[in-house]
């Protein structure tokens, strides 16, 4: 029985469920019909960007919904993503951009735009090609409508396709009455005299594994039937000056609109909207932030205890709700936003910005700032059976940005942390501080995708089963950025970056009283695929040959990437300076300087961490049956003659194409021109039967694991000292015009660790009995059986050298001892003093191999003659073998390397 389509309730039997709800996004404020309300523009700006992201994360239909897994290196984990779902045709001749897998549908005919095409008789092949076929095009209406509406369906609509044809219906009778040409988008006075809802095809946009490609996308427009929606309750309150005074609590969730706005209140909630060219708020404890709070020239929030700013998000059956985003914007130039709290301040999923031209932000708490994330999830589930379905999840954290065009300051009494978080200067100073530690963290981005599919397809007296089922799940870390034409942080105990990007177009300073770390987070990615074929019935079994039986063939793999990511440090024009008053330790992490890159502590560690990819692949098959072939000698030359003439056609080199004609040439010579003529022996044919059985097994398994170290580029100096005690660089690399390591204790530099494992094992046995007929009849009897087994172990570990390496000077001076082991440093001049000894050890790397195998079979078989058997033919094989192979090979010399400037090079013991 044919596979019928998920979404049909005919076809749902046990635990059959659909929820194919698209991201619900809820604008603060809520969409008011298709009219731009001009006071709007500040509050999306400050927010849209953040619910794009959400919503994009959060579908996995889109062109590029998930955003990681492509061209990351997995080290030969396979991806799957729902894109896998669809077909992309970037060729000029394609009638669809994108094409849903028929498997997937069924190939089921959705209702399309060819409607729309047909009834407005407009010719397709003179307008560029369409963004999808038309399940495709029903997912962007549903995503349309729930993004304008927050509702799943219009009103007076409870299905996709209906409302899509009904939709369409508008667009036409609306296109007809305006003159409307197909591709282009509606005019302001167009969309202005709408009367009801519709859809209209127009010419878009769209980046294709970044690629740059126009299609035509219906577009959902709602008409303005409510006028200006401010709020729910529709409360406003407008005038030049508004000025509220109390000690009570003031809770606004309508708008306060006006030139200037100065609140002093116990406390201060405002879920609703504050617009003026000047905005004050103070609180003798609290203010709370859910709305949007949007200044000309000023904002200033100021509160005794505690500032809180945060989105809101709400939990619907399947996905989380992006309810409000929180936002507070001064948009003038020179504009300045301040933050103000004695206590804390917390910002969650909150966007600050300084629109403006030299716009600032400032932020000044007494105790702590945190900018947290919200956390959003959602999931979708077309299931038929347990057998036919497709689940997806994805998970997101929508962090906070604070964005300025001048400078941006976080002052901190005590801890200053941000997770997922945007600080973003764009032509001025990003500061960080605080009186105890600096915590730059990610946030996680996950996706899971569940498919599974079983179909069966029936041939001339045959038929196949195929089960496939592809579990897919990734995690993967979102940083925070920091980023400004100067960046400096500041921390009176620790400074601690986890898959941080800090970044100055000029310099960064990054100054810990304590402990400096820089640290890697990692990324998980993970597949599972199952495939599994069944045939029973009639099938070929190569030549002129065919088994009746039955077939089975089953593959599986599982394979994983943990994969580093690591956190960027960088000065483009300028320098990178890092100083910590107790330990520097970078993991993973990059630092890149324009001029010098200093790191300055007095314990440095420079090292790595591992990329472990596993890969396990499974496969399987067996074949019982009885098997029907003809048997000559022209038969078997035939096919001798046809494989190097197949393959000359293959191969694309003049000289291959030669080899194999002479090959084919040679036969034919050979058994013609030498006196034989395989024609001659009419009799040689022969019909053979034979009943048996075969399997086979195979196992493979490997895991590698790969040093990522971190890596240090300076345009001039790169300088890094230990000043009490022990510098060591494992693995790492260290560049610059110059560069000098120096420390009061020992320097270590040693190499990171890289290992492969591989191990397999195979078993194949088969026996059969069989018979053979010549035109005189019976002709032979013969029994078969065999057995083959083997494994095989292979482990090889190599290393990833610490480098430093000085164009010009390279300097070295230890107190104590100085170890190179599986290491270099290299420069045009090398100076180096050491108090202690010297020590260079080139490190041996290690490949061991080792193999068994077994075999053993017998062949027993009889001519027959005029119904008579001769003496049996038997034949017995049996074997064994072993490969044990250990390998062992410096590949890479450790050592002190010097140009045209020489060494200088002291040593106080050995």
């Amino acid at each position: 029985k044919r596979l019928s389509w998920p979404h049909k309730a005919k076809v749902r039997r046990t635990n059959a469920r659909v929820y194919m709800t698209p991201e619900v996004v809820r604008a603060n404020p809520a969409p008011i019909g298709v009219h731009a309300i001009e006071e709007n523009a500040a509050a999306e700006s400050v927010s849209d960007a953040q619910r794009n992201r959400v919503a994009l994360t959060l579908s996995p239909f889109g062109l590029s919904s998930h955003p990681q897994t492509a061209g990351t290196s997995t080290g030969g984990a396979e991806h799957f993503s729902l894109s896998a779902l669809y077909r992309v045709h970037p060729e000029s001749t394609a009638k669809y951009l994108v094409e849903t897998d028929p498997a997937f549908t069924d190939r089921k005919k959705f209702l399309s735009s060819d409607y729309m095409y047909q009834r407005l008789k407009w010719d397709p092949d003179r307008i560029p090609k369409r963004i999808g076929d038309g399940f495709y095009e029903q997912q962007l209406l549903a995503d349309q409508i729930l993004r304008q509406t927050g509702k799943r369906h219009l009103d007076g609509y409870t299905d996709d396709e209906t409302a899509f044809r009904a939709l369409m219906d508008a667009g036409i009778s609306y296109a007809q009455k305006m003159n409307l040409s197909p591709g282009i988008a509606l005019s302001k006075e167009q969309i202005a005299a709408l009367t009801s809802d519709m859809i209209w095809l127009e010419e878009r946009e769209v980046y294709v594994n970044g690629r740059k490609e126009r299609a035509v996308s219906p577009v959902l427009y709602t008409k303005n039937t409510q006028g200006l929606r401010l709020t729910e309750g529709g409360s406003l309150i407008s005038a030049r000056n508004i000025i509220v005074e109390t000690k009570d609590a003031l809770k606004n969730a309508g708008t306060l609109y006006g030139e200037n706005i100065l609140v002093q209140a116990g406390e201060i909630e405002n879920t609703g909207r504050m617009r003026g060219q000047k905005i004050g708020l103070k609180s003798e404890r609290d203010i709370h932030v859910q709305g949007s709070v949007i200044g000309d020239k000023t904002v200033a929030l100021e509160a005794k205890n505690d500032i809180a700013v945060e989105s809101t998000t709400e939990k619907l059956a399947h996905q989380d709700v992006l309810h409000t985003t929180a936002g507070i914007a001064v948009k003038g130039d020179e504009g300045v936003l301040v933050v103000s709290a004695g206590k804390n301040i917390a910002l969650a999923g909150a966007t600050l910005s300084a629109l403006g031209k030299n716009g600032s932000v400032l932020l000044a708490a007494g105790e702590n700032i945190s900018l947290d994330t919200k956390k959003l999830q959602s999931e979708k589930d077309m299931t038929a059976n347990a057998e036919n379905y497709l689940r997806t999840k994805r998970g997101t954290e929508l962090g906070t940005e604070i964005r300025a065009d001048g400078n941006i300051s976080l002052t901190a009494g005590n801890d200053l942390k941000a997770r997922a978080a945007t600080i973003e200067s764009k032509n001025g100073t990003a500061s960080l501080s605080a009186g105890n530690d600096i915590s730059l963290t990610a946030g996680r981005e996950t996706a899971e995708d569940h498919y599974g599919h079983r179909h069966t397809a029936s041939g001339f007296l045959s038929s196949t089963r195929t089960t496939i089922r592809i579990d897919n799940a990734t995690d993967e870390a979102r940083g925070t950025l920091v980023t400004g034409k100067d960046v400096n942080l500041a921390a009176k105990q620790d400074v601690m970056l986890q898959a941080a990007n800090v970044l100055a177009d000029n310099t960064t300073n990054i100054a810990a009283g304590r402990n400096f770390t820089a640290a890697s987070e990692e990324n998980y990615a993970h597949t599972d695929s199952f495939k599994e074929e069944k045939t029973s019935g009639i099938f070929s079994s190569g030549g002129l040959g065919f088994t009746i039986g039955t077939q089975q063939v089953k593959s599986e793999r599982d394979s994983s990437a943990l994969t580093q990511a690591g956190t960027n440090i960088a000065g483009f024009a300028g320098d990178v300076k890092i100083t910590a008053g107790d330990t520097a330790h970078l993991t993973s992490a990059s630092i890149l300087a324009g001029k010098n890159a200093s790191i300055t502590a007095k314990k440095t560690q420079i090292d790595g961490r591992e990329n472990i990819y596993r890969d396990v692949l499974t496969q399987e098959s067996r074949t019982t049956g009885l098997t029907v072939s003809l048997g000559h000698g022209l038969l078997s030359l035939g096919q001798e003659i046809a494989a190097p003439l197949q393959r000359m056609g293959e191969v694309q080199d003049d000289r291959l194409k030669a080899v194999y004609a002479w090959k084919a040439g040679r036969l034919i010579h050979e058994n013609f021109d030498k006196g034989q003529n395989p024609l001659k022996d009419a009799a040689g044919f022969s019909l053979n039967l034979s009943l048996g059985t075969s399997k086979s097994y195979s196992r493979t398994e490997s895991t590698n694991k790969e040093y990522v170290g971190s890596k240090i580029a300076a345009g001039e100096k790169a300088g890094i000292t230990a000043t009490e005690r022990d510098l060591t660089i494992q693995g790492s690399k260290v560049e610059g015009k110059d560069v000098s390591l120096a420390a009061k204790q020992n320097i270590q530099l040693t190499a990171g660790e890289n290992s492969n494992r591989t191990t397999s094992e195979n078993e194949a046995s088969s026996a059969g009995i069989g018979v053979s007929f010549s035109p005189q009849g019976l002709s032979g009897l013969s029994l078969h059986a065999s057995k083959a087994q083997g494994n095989s172990r292979e482990n090889a570990l190599t290393y990833t050298p610490t480098e430093i390496a000085a164009k010009d000077a390279l300097q070295i001076e230890s107190g104590k001892d100085t170890n190179l082991l599986g290491s270099t440093v290299q420069g045009d001049k090398v100076t180096a003093k050491i108090g202690g000894n010297l020590h260079i050890e080139t490190l041996q790397e290690k490949e061991t191999y080792e193999e068994k195998n077994t075999s053993a079979g017998f062949d027993l078989s009889w001519d027959i003659r005029a119904g008579k058997f001769s003496k049996p033919t038997f034949g017995l094989s049996a074997s064994r073998g072993t490969i044990d192979s250990h390998y062992r090979s410096a590949r890479g010399q450790s050592g002190i390397f010097a140009g045209k400037g020489g060494f200088d090079i002291s040593v106080e013991k050995n």
